[in-house]
């Protein structure tokens, strides 16, 4: 767990609080593969930069979450707030959504 590997925005919707978190690398870029395009957009992505501690603590409080890159993917599998099965691949860039139905 070290530095400041993470990009971390968050933001209020109508639904609720939505959690953006990307390695920090992917910001700016584009991945398409087949009639999938995933782009790591500054407006989207682009937040504090942060620790694998503090997106846990995101992860764990939001109730709609984007997470893209292998890191930031991995920590939410690691502490079962996302499900393996429920990863895409976009150019071997892992993405996942989470929206909490309570």
């Amino acid at each position: 767990m070290g530095g400041t590997e993470y990009s971390l925005k968050i933001m209020y919707t109508d639904k609720g609080k939505m959690v953006n978190i990307c390695d920090r690398d992917l910001i700016g870029k584009v991945f398409r593969e087949k009639n999938i395009v995933l782009s790591i957009s500054e407006d989207f992505y682009l937040g504090e930069m942060v620790d694998e501690n503090e997106i846990i603590n995101a992860m764990r409080e939001a109730d709609i979450l984007s997470i893209v890159g292998k890191k930031s993917v991995q920590v939410a599998i690691k502490n079962k707030i996302i499900h393996p099965d429920s990863i895409i691949y976009v150019e071997g860039v892992p993405y996942a959504i989470y929206i909490s139905t309570l």
